[in-house]
């Protein structure tokens, strides 16, 4: 079992999530992180600060709600995960920078921040029932509805799919058997 499978289990041990879509304000608030939504500069999606006991997530209110839950999600999971830094950053200039400031997480750190977001917000046991219960007829249209399903963007969505080996190709849109 991976670090990442490991805290969510425990998370999921601790605090009844039975209902979906979650809600990740409601996680942050059980584990005692306040969130602070305002809009910022299009390319900072979300940031998190650690200082003197106490943990924030600064969430950008000018993207869309989907992109804000996964972010906080993603947040969520720098915290539950990477407990040594102070400060995380989500920017889309992230890739630009080499080396990058201590604010911007390695990839190793990014990877498995991004697959504790999706593991919350759409567990692996209960994507595979939804994928197969879903009427679609082609990977896209499974990756359009899941995505509506448990709130997520299509990108976010079709990566979880893929990770998981439930579609080979998220664009897919051939006839399935």
């Amino acid at each position: 079992m991976s670090r990442v499978d490991t805290a969510l289990a425990t998370l999921f041990a601790k605090y009844t999530l039975d209902a979906w879509p979650v809600d990740p304000r409601r996680i942050a608030q059980l584990l005692d992180i306040t969130i602070v939504e305002q809009p910022a500069v299009p390319d900072v999606r979300v940031m998190l600060l650690r200082k003197e006991g106490q943990t924030v997530i600064g969430v950008n209110t000018a993207h869309s709600p989907a992109t804000q839950r996964l972010a906080i999600a993603h947040s969520i999971g720098h915290h539950q995960l990477h407990r040594g830094r102070p400060l995380f950053l989500d920017t889309d200039q992230r890739p630009l920078l080499n080396p990058p400031p201590p604010a911007i997480p390695t990839d190793r750190e990014e990877a498995e921040a991004n697959r504790y977001a999706l593991g919350l917000l759409a567990p692996e046991s209960l994507l595979r029932k939804e994928a197969r219960q879903a009427e679609a007829d082609t990977a896209a249209e499974l990756v359009t509805r899941l995505a509506r399903r448990f709130d997520l963007t299509e990108r976010a969505m079709a990566c979880h799919l893929m990770h998981h080996g439930i579609v080979t190709d998220p664009g897919d849109t051939s006839p399935t058997l």
